[in-house]
């Protein structure tokens, strides 16, 4: 059996009576004509009756989860430069806070030398221990290759015509090679004569061979995802309602301070947090009503799954809404709001 909400008219009656005349009378109030508060009419001012739901929890705030935790994180410019940072003057409200509780804080930032290269932005080249150069292939070092002309002997030699006693004789002279000088070796093309050559594995940079880890700057950067600095609630409990955004944290307030005395539908397990049972309760429902429901559930379990000192509390209350839409004669149209059932409700009209 689906629970009852309570009357309009009796709604409305209690809204006047818990409102001032002073504040009354600016829309209910009649040129020339005295104001009473009796003199305002139900059936003339309330325009039309709505009916909705909210879902309302509380959960418990503990001090000692609230205390600062962080990780540190090192990266290059280029990644640092993607990343979205926090900056924090004062502490925030946790209810107005809508992302991480752990997030990127920009007075966190150190730069530092990158831990690959020492900061120098290169790493000596170990085929050649920095220097730029390796031995020289075609010499093995030596500077020098062997002459081609005389074979690396140093010497050349030809033959001469002797006669000795009417008898034809050929005589071998030698001499000192003319490329080589006699010494069999000449000048090694490929180094010049150094015996050594450029390193193939850095001879763009000589000796010199480039950091990945920090893009050649010889830096890096380190930060901290820090704790969200939340204030700490003055109340044990904090109070989380599901209705229009711009009244759920005064609204919410409210009735965590009046929670008693509003009467509604209890919810002990999320499983119930479902459009046949809701519907089953109230004996109605539509899209604002199944939107509240799925967000109250998901920030209820994102709560229980969160290390954070929040933790939500069983039950989930559903409440009956009624809307009253008046329109006074002399003012203009607002809304008055019932939350709870015929046997126990609150009355709003946050935009009065």
């Amino acid at each position: 059996m689906s629970v009852k909400s309570p009357v309009s008219d009796e709604v409305f009656e209690k809204f006047l009576n818990k409102t001032t005349a002073k504040k009354l009378e600016k829309s209910f109030g009649l040129k020339g004509v005295k104001f009473e508060k009796s003199n305002i009419s139900t059936a003339e001012s309330v325009e039309n009756v709505v009916k909705s739901a909210v879902f309302f929890f509380r959960s418990e705030f503990s001090p000692d989860k609230a205390s600062k935790t962080y990780e540190e994180q090192e990266v290059d410019q280029n990644k640092l430069s993607k990343i979205k940072f926090y900056d924090f003057p004062k502490n925030v409200n946790q209810l107005d806070w809508k992302g991480k509780e752990t997030v990127p804080m920009y007075n966190s930032i150190e730069e530092i030398n990158c831990k690959n290269c020492g900061g120098m932005g290169y790493n000596s080249c170990k085929k050649c221990g920095g220097s730029g150069l390796v031995q020289c292939g075609k010499c093995d070092g030596s500077g020098q290759v062997q002459c081609k002309k005389c074979k690396g002997s140093g010497k050349m030699s030809f033959n001469i015509e002797v006669l000795v006693e009417s008898k034809k004789d050929k005589k071998l002279l030698t001499y000192n090679c003319g490329e080589c000088f006699g010494s069999g070796q000449v000048l090694c093309q490929s180094c010049k004569g150094i015996g050594k050559g450029l390193c193939n594995k850095c001879k763009q940079d000589f000796g010199k061979l480039f950091c990945k880890d920090c893009k050649g700057t010889g830096k890096n950067y380190k930060y901290k995802i820090e704790s969200v600095p939340f204030k700490v609630p003055k109340e044990q409990f904090i109070p989380h309602l599901f209705f229009k955004s711009e009244f759920e944290k005064k609204i919410g307030e409210e009735i965590s301070e009046i929670i008693t005395t509003v009467d509604g539908i209890y919810i002990k397990s999320l499983k119930d947090m479902d459009d046949d049972f809701v519907k089953a309760q109230l004996g109605y429902f539509d899209g604002d009503i199944k939107d509240r429901m799925n967000n109250a559930k998901k920030l209820f379990q994102s709560l229980q799954k969160s290390k954070g000192p929040e933790s939500p509390k069983f039950p989930i209350y559903l409440f009956p809404v009624l809307k009253l839409v008046v329109k006074p004669e002399s003012g203009k149209s607002f809304n008055v709001y019932s939350i709870g059932t015929e046997r126990g409700y609150a009355v709003f009209a946050p935009s009065f």
